[in-house]
């Protein structure tokens, strides 16, 4: 229970501090290790591969977004039974989670998929960079399952107030990233699939990390009967997180005709504007 805060009690400023502080570093890091992934592409295949992941930067954030929205609004509905003290409905609003992430994953791995030619086309994306973008869409969007998995077992940790937890698994994502980066791109020369692989290793790995606390978790033993349909609480999760997904989407599509835009001036314009645009992600 030493990882459970229960944030109704104590000084709120002091409670707000604690939680906020490691998620704002968790978003540094996430957003560092970006950095350093486009560094490492960009020196180790060359400008037009990092034109290529900057081209598919806003298709992969149009699924991305809506994993983070959606595991965000049902950690939302966690929090709440985790507030009021119900265990029962704790442990039933886990379990549905966990059951929704699983069918909206392959259901977003699907249109993923699905989408990376017509959207790339859609955006006028360069020709001497297409491939590139479809190579690492692909790789990623095939990944989707690790993403949500991730993105769930870190909100359910930040529903009780544990912020710490998905620091740590962000560092370690961060640290393997750019270590498997280096090996994928530099020593196996895979280009951007490598880049692609080593983000996805390391989700994984922080996924893992937030999996062994939880699964640690008292709150969280689960009865057999926890993982029985329950159409209220189902429609409770989804209230909270599709409208937050919503949200996302349309600042996706804006950004998807600026990045039309951006395409039409050819790959070396695509380039420079990824590489200005991961530093500005610092500030976000």
């Amino acid at each position: 229970m030493s990882r459970i805060k229960d944030m109704t009690q104590g000084s709120p400023a002091k409670l707000l501090l604690a939680f906020t502080v490691p998620l704002v570093l968790g978003n540094l890091g996430q957003q560092f290790y970006m950095i350093v992934d486009a560094i490492i592409v960009g020196q180790g295949v060359g400008i037009k591969a990092l034109a290529a992941v900057g081209a598919a930067d806003w298709t992969y954030w149009l699924i991305l977004w809506v994993v983070q929205a959606l595991t965000q609004g049902f950690a939302t509905r966690i929090a709440h039974h985790f507030g009021e003290g119900n265990r029962d409905r704790v442990r039933k609003s886990v379990s549905m989670s966990v059951l929704l992430c699983l069918l909206i994953g392959i259901i977003l791995t699907v249109v993923g998929l699905l989408i990376i030619h017509p959207v790339l086309t859609a955006l006028k994306t360069p020709e001497d960079i297409f491939g590139g973008a479809q190579s690492y869409l692909f790789t990623m969007f095939s990944g989707t399952l690790i993403v949500m998995a991730y993105n769930m077992a870190a909100a359910i940790l930040r529903a009780f107030g544990d912020g710490k937890t998905p620091l740590i698994a962000v560092g370690i994502a961060g640290g393997l990233n750019i270590a498997l980066d280096l090996l994928f791109v530099m020593g196996f020369h895979w280009g951007i699939v490598g880049a692609a692989a080593a983000t996805l290793l390391a989700q994984l790995a922080a996924f893992l990390y937030c999996f062994v606390v939880v699964k640690k978790l008292e709150l969280l033993q689960m009865q057999p009967g926890d993982w029985k349909t329950d159409p209220v609480m189902i429609k409770e999760l989804c209230s909270m997180g599709i409208p937050l997904a919503l949200q996302h989407v349309i600042i996706v599509v804006g950004g998807m005709v600026l990045q039309s835009t951006i395409n039409s001036q050819g790959f070396l314009f695509v380039a420079g504007f990824t590489a200005a645009n991961k530093l500005v992600g610092l500030m976000k």
